[in-house]
């Protein structure tokens, strides 16, 4: 259900925390707490751009796990 609906007898809700993950992209070692199922996902949501040359480990279709260490290589040519 959505976050403002009301409760209802017999509704199941399912509770996903956010965990922590590190990620370094640009120089930066960040920290970020993420409820996204995969680094795609979570990169999207915190507006972490990628060009398709770029190289992320792991693989951006890998599931997060708490704490993940992720890294962005920038690749120009």
């Amino acid at each position: 259900p959505e976050l403002t609906a009301p409760i209802k007898d017999g509704m199941t809700v399912k509770i996903k925390r956010a965990v922590p993950v590190l990620v370094s992209v640009d120089g930066r070692s960040l920290v970020i707490e993420t409820a996204e199922d995969s680094v795609k996902d979570m990169f999207s949501t915190e507006n972490i751009m990628l060009d398709e040359k770029d190289k992320v480990t792991p693989e951006i279709s890998e599931p997060i796990k708490a704490g993940m260490k992720i890294k962005v290589v920038r690749v120009k040519e």
